[in-house]
């Protein structure tokens, strides 16, 4: 009997634990979401997990916006499908630049997209992706996209020579920036468009041939390549972006062919050894920098379509014997030919309206300057430090000349017109061979001489400045 009454009771508590527990498992508990929701982000709206920073985009997915990990311990980088809960879909465009990471990494499925190249100058060498990835594909080692038929990165490699693809439309941003063992590239006609800083930094670099396809070249796309002794542009071309060949030191000639409307800022800047460019009668403007330093160039012919050339465009060309702009030049930019030190002759045509700034400073070898009664301002410093200028001839049109004009000039006399209405202050400082200005009576710039104590003359005072 006593037995008996020991198992109803076991048998009772265990109804009653069981009871317990099943109550608990009714209890609802709340919603996890994400554990992003706990996080405090960082100040610019990132998250960090792990080897990653992230951001949250808009579809709710996350994009890698920077490695902040260490390779001390690590071989391989394996980027993750998620982040705190968020599918990983995209690679922003700076995420290892720069990074010391291991040489291995590995790409997954959930990502879509890939902004630029976020791998340059990070030491990877290797890169993978599944055979059924959706959107990419390493074909010997380089990254392409399948979507837009695009080479996003080539790994830095000791081989100096490479062969794209046929069947390949786009050279990616930054694709081979710095792979400075290349020595050739072999492009494919399949290739319409050659992305900004494509090939940017690749040091040894000596030839590549742009296939006849290629409608835009990006900007920087060959900049810093400084072996790049030729280069040949198909007629198929119709942009070339800013700086697309700035710093091809060796590069001897240019021809650039007739779909081209503007010669971008700094294209052809600083290519120390550029003899020869052929400018086509498509081009209506040369940008500014397009030309600074190129002091191999003794002579360029400017087409009459153009009628723009910025500042600086042909600045600290110090081959350059003649400078000849065409009619149809409605401004010419500040610093446009300054320093051209060994210009002897300067022809500015009737359609001029405006010389900027510093235009022609310090064209030391120009003599004799004759400005076009087109012209209404002369701007600051325009013809300062032409220390051979003996005459410099101002026509009726002109309005305004801006201070320091003609500042360190070898002038002995210089005529200013009754048009004129404004003058900078020191237009003729440092001029030791000033003896006379000639000005109208009761004009502006008659004024302005007694001002500044320059020595002035009325036309018909027989040049006896005193008796004024």
């Amino acid at each position: 009997m006593r037995k008996l009454l020991l198992i109803l009771m076991l048998l009772l508590s265990v109804c009653l634990c069981s009871a317990c527990s099943t109550s608990e498992d009714y209890v609802q508990t709340p919603e996890v979401t994400s554990v992003v929701a706990t996080k405090k982000p960082n100040s610019d709206g990132t998250y960090d997990c792990d080897l990653f920073r992230y951001r949250i985009l808009e579809d709710g997915t996350a994009e890698i916006r920077e490695f902040i990990g260490t390779s001390k311990y690590l071989t391989t980088v394996n980027i993750p499908d998620s982040l705190d809960g968020y599918t990983v879909t995209s690679i922003g465009s700076r995420a290892f630049v720069d990074r010391t990471i291991p040489h291995n990494i590995s790409i997954p499925d959930s990502v879509t997209t890939i902004v630029g190249n976020p791998f340059r100058s990070s030491g990877i060498t290797n890169i993978s992706v599944s055979p059924d990835h959706p959107v990419f594909a390493v074909i010997d080692n380089v990254l392409f996209s399948k979507a837009d038929k695009r080479l996003v990165f080539y790994p830095y490699s000791e081989a100096t020579s490479y062969s794209v693809p046929y069947g390949i439309q786009i050279i990616g941003e930054d694709a081979f920036n710095n792979c400075d063992n290349l020595k050739s590239v072999s492009i494919p006609d399949s290739v319409v468009l050659i992305e900004d800083s494509a090939f940017g930094g690749c040091s040894n670099l000596a030839y590549i041939d742009i296939p006849k396809n290629v409608h835009t070249i990006g900007a920087s796309a060959f900049e810093r390549c400084e072996v790049l002794k030729e280069i040949n542009l198909p007629s198929s071309l119709t942009s070339i972006g800013e700086s697309a060949f700035s710093q091809c030191k060796k590069l001897t000639n240019i021809t650039i062919p007739a779909g081209i409307t503007t010669i971008e800022e700094s294209t052809f800047s600083m290519c120390y050894g550029l003899k020869s460019v052929t400018i086509p009668d498509s081009v209506t403007m040369i940008d500014t920098y397009a030309f600074l330093g190129c002091d191999a160039l003794t002579d360029i012919n400017i087409p009459n379509s153009v009628i723009s050339i910025g500042k600086g465009a042909f600045s600290s060309c110090y081959g350059l014997t003649r400078i000849v702009i065409p009619y149809g030049v409605t401004t010419i930019g500040e610093k446009a030919f300054s320093l051209c030190t060994k210009a002897t002759n300067i022809s500015i045509p009737n359609s001029v309206v405006s010389i900027g700034a510093r235009a022609f400073s310090s064209c030391t070898n120009v003599t004799n300057i004759t400005i076009p009664n087109s012209v209404v301002s002369i701007g600051e410093g325009a013809f300062s430090l032409c220390s051979n200028a003996t005459q410099i001839t101002i026509p009726n049109s002109v309005t305004s000349i801006e201070a320091y004009a003609f500042e360190s000039t070898a002038l002995t006399e210089l005529t200013i017109p009754e048009s004129v209405t404004f003058i900078g202050r020191k237009i003729l400082d440092d001029c030791p061979n000033l003896k006379n200005v000639i000005v109208s009576r009761g004009s502006y710039a008659a004024q302005y001489c007694k001002d500044n104590g320059y020595p002035y003359t009325y036309p018909d005072a027989n040049n006896d400045w005193l008796t004024n």
